[in-house]
């Protein structure tokens, strides 16, 4: 019986996993009662009045975020290296919108309704997603070879 290589690494799974909940949220922000004030949900700005769960405030752009954050996930999974890629620029990005968020909030230059919970958020997801591209990477990729230092 020899050793072999998982089909999936730890980093691709959970990129796997990570990408289905975006896709999962991305999908829920378009459904009546999940999203309250669902008759208030503006395409894009800062004064979208629905809100994911009745706590977090998203418009239409928010929600096509989360869902293009899923598939770009979904297809990075596919190799080691990808899905690391996905977790430190993904987690960079949310971490963008944290900043973003907290420096402009409701003002209406900003595309992306904001509120303290989904700030927050997205602050969480960022530091998330930064920390599974470092954890679950380990000291190299699998799928180099290892060279010899002469």
């Amino acid at each position: 019986m020899t050793a072999t290589t998982p089909k999936y690494m730890a980093v691709q799974g959970a990129a796997l996993l990570v990408a289905g909940l975006f896709i999962l949220i991305g999908v829920l922000g378009f459904i009546p009662g999940v999203t309250t004030d669902y008759a208030l949900l503006d395409w894009a700005g800062p004064h979208s009045g629905a809100k994911l769960f009745g706590v977090f405030a998203v418009s239409g752009l928010h929600n096509v975020i989360y869902l293009i954050s899923g598939v770009v996930g979904v297809a990075l999974a596919r190799t080691y290296a990808a899905s690391r890629a996905y977790f430190l620029g993904g987690g960079l990005v949310y971490l963008a919108f944290w900043l973003q968020g907290w420096l402009m909030g409701r003002r209406s230059a900003n595309l992306l309704p904001v509120n303290g919970p989904d700030n927050w958020l997205h602050f969480g997801i960022g530091v998330v997603m930064v920390l599974l591209g470092i954890t679950l990477t380990g000291q190299r990729d699998p799928t180099k070879r290892w060279r010899r230092k002469e």
